[in-house]
């Protein structure tokens, strides 16, 4: 025998009924910021569009919405291109090397990345495009809510069903915890 005997947790009435509770609780504490436009997912939603179909596409949306992108902060944007080329010039870098970072637009399509996210966040993100751009907050919190239910279905199966109750409650906790502090 290579492996001792483990026993499969079965998915009881019990987990369903709390799945659904905390899917229920956590999206309706963020509903009244559903269609808010200076939410988190409101600026995923600009990242995705400025990634897929250039900076160019971001007039789609409400004025102000991504601003952060239009017009960012020097804060976030630790040098301007024409720096950027211009330093890589006194280095003495390959004249090649210079005009390919030179034609480097946030305009084009796949050339805006998330400034304080890396990469693979466009994943997640680009899942809420599979509906119109419109409900793409809504489409958002629905896949948040599938990665909840599917680390309770992970708890569940490898650790316990007490491990997954308390997992589900602390996050619907937490949740709930923005939500006060966010009216005022």
């Amino acid at each position: 025998m290579i492996a001792p005997h483990t026993s499969t947790k079965r998915i009881s009435l019990l987990d369903i009924v709390v799945i659904f509770i905390m899917a229920g609780l956590l999206y309706y504490g963020a509903s009244w910021q559903i269609f808010a436009t200076n939410t988190d997912a409101a600026k995923y939603q600009c990242y995705t569009r400025a990634f897929w179909h250039g900076t160019s596409s971001l007039n789609i949306f409400p004025p102000g919405q991504c601003n952060f992108l239009t017009h960012p902060s020097k804060q976030l944007i630790p040098i301007p291109h024409k720096e950027l080329v211009k330093k890589l010039t006194d280095v003495g870098l390959p004249s090649g090397l210079v005009q390919f970072v030179d034609g480097q637009s946030p305009s084009q399509p796949y050339h805006a990345l998330p400034y304080e996210y890396p990469m693979l966040t466009l994943v997640p993100f680009t899942l809420s495009l599979l509906v119109p751009m419109h409900f793409f907050q809504i489409a958002f919190a629905f896949w948040m809510l599938v990665v909840a239910a599917l680390v309770y279905l992970v708890l569940l199966r490898w650790r316990s069903r007490r491990a997954a109750i308390v997992y589900a409650f602390l996050l619907i906790v937490g949740g709930w915890e923005r939500w006060p502090g966010a009216l005022i």
